[in-house]
């Protein structure tokens, strides 16, 4: 009786470790499956698995860890952070970093005159596609102030907190452009500059520099004095010229000289120019071949410096 009892037993307690067997940590790798009907699919060129969902502008692990025996869930969602075209959590490439041979990857940083569609679609018939890729990663009001606002919504437009920004860390480019300071000028961008002497402001500006520095392309970074600003000031209220000049870009010289970054002024050779800007602000189809020529041209000629 004791003996049948113990075999008893015994079995129970191998069927009981076969069922519970070995799980991963959630949080710490990827999880893996065997091969076999009802598994979850595999990776994909888009970066999707059938277990972990990276989703463009919020590229976060939504599914929690599973047991490789009966895929049960267990734990919290991994969650995500890019680093050098690789997920610190699970490990998975991140497509986006891919990049075509030969051919230099050009990232303009800013507002909305270096959204996509003002500059990257621009610079083709001034830089070659066979030798370059240029992504507009521009944000409508952004400011180079982290806490600056649009005015039209209460939340801070500070580039530095936009999906675009993590967007263009994860685009792992060779060459940077950064071009912010036309919404700093705003009334009440500029009045908060001015508080401490625009510390703060250089202290943001450096931050976002220095992020792109940190990149494992080691990126050339160049940092563009704003475009003539055609706006009537009026109370210095909103977007002007006299805010510009005498308020920030001195600033953004000011974090050229300290981060070693190319300076391409922008402000000067649109000067006189406001038919070029119908609105004041936003460059006409010519305006926007102006401001390509400009900036391809301090690319290149620095292409040749570096050569």
């Amino acid at each position: 009786m004791r003996r049948s009892l113990w075999c008893l037993f015994m079995i129970l307690a191998l069927f009981l470790t076969a069922c519970s067997a070995p799980m991963e940590t959630a949080g710490t790798t990827e999880t893996t499956t065997p091969e076999g009907e009802g598994n979850p699919e595999p990776p994909t060129d888009s970066g999707n698995t059938g277990e972990c969902e990276h989703v463009l502008s919020d590229p976060t692990c939504t599914m929690p860890a599973r047991c490789t025996l009966c895929k049960r869930p267990f734990g919290t969602s991994l969650g995500h952070d890019w680093k050098n075209g690789e997920c610190t959590v699970c490990k998975r490439e991140d497509t986006m970093a891919r990049k075509k041979e030969g051919v230099l990857r050009v990232v303009c940083v800013g507002d909305s005159i270096t959204r996509g569609e003002y500059w990257a679609n621009n610079f083709g018939e001034r830089l070659s596609a066979e030798d370059y890729e240029v992504m507009g990663c521009g944000v409508n009001g952004a400011t180079g102030l982290k806490a600056g606002l649009d005015g039209s919504v209460p939340e801070p437009r500070g580039y530095l907190i936009t999906e675009e920004y993590k967007l263009s860390l994860r685009y792992n480019p060779d060459i940077v452009v950064i071009m912010l300071g036309t919404n700093d000028s705003k009334g009440m961008n500029a009045d908060r500059i001015r508080e401490d002497g625009g510390e703060q402001y250089k202290k943001d500006m450096i931050e976002l520099i220095d992020s792109y520095k940190a990149l494992e392309a080691d990126p050339q970074i160049f940092l563009a004095l704003p475009a003539t600003i055609y706006r009537d000031p009026g109370t210095g209220k909103g977007i002007n010229d006299p805010a510009l000049v005498e308020l920030i870009i001195p600033l953004l010289l000011q974090v050229a000289e300290e981060t070693g970054v190319i300076l391409i002024d922008v402000h000067t050779p649109t000067q006189d120019c406001s038919a070029l800007f119908p609105d004041g602000v936003h460059p006409s189809l010519d305006g926007k071949a102006l401001l390509a020529q400009i900036v391809s041209d301090a690319i290149l000629e620095n292409a040749e410096t570096e050569e």
